[in-house]
């Protein structure tokens, strides 16, 4: 597969709690609907972690192998978006109890709630 496929995937936002709205990009196989693997990446790092926008990554290995691939970042890292009051607020536990929750509940209809995380420590 090649990386430019890789790069044109679809972005998105999910809504959590206090207004932040947390990136996924979510990068089908080239047969289209697929079920999917959520990544998310560790407490210092954000989605670029599984795939750079330059389309390399682990994520890619999963994709290549006929999975969809659903990149996350959680609030305060990568693209994930900022309430207008901006609060650095949370700790470990607010993703733990709301970002990732929140993630799998907007976890997308067309893998038919097939769902595998994969994430980093």
């Amino acid at each position: 597969m090649s990386t430019s496929g890789l790069v044109t995937g679809s972005e998105r936002w999910v809504p959590t709690s206090g207004g932040h709205e947390l990136h996924v990009r979510q990068v089908p196989p080239q047969g289209g609907a697929a079920p999917g693997v959520l990544f998310l990446p560790g407490l210092f790092s954000d989605g670029g972690f599984f795939l750079s926008s330059a389309g390399r990554g682990p994520a890619t290995v999963f994709v290549e192998r006929g999975f969809t691939a659903y990149v996350a970042s959680l609030r305060g890292h990568g693209r994930s978006r900022w309430p207008r009051r901006r609060a650095y607020d949370w700790n470990f536990d607010t993703y733990v109890r709301h970002d990732i929750p929140d993630l799998i509940r907007g976890w997308p209809r067309a893998t038919r709630g097939r769902c595998s995380c994969w994430r980093t420590a």
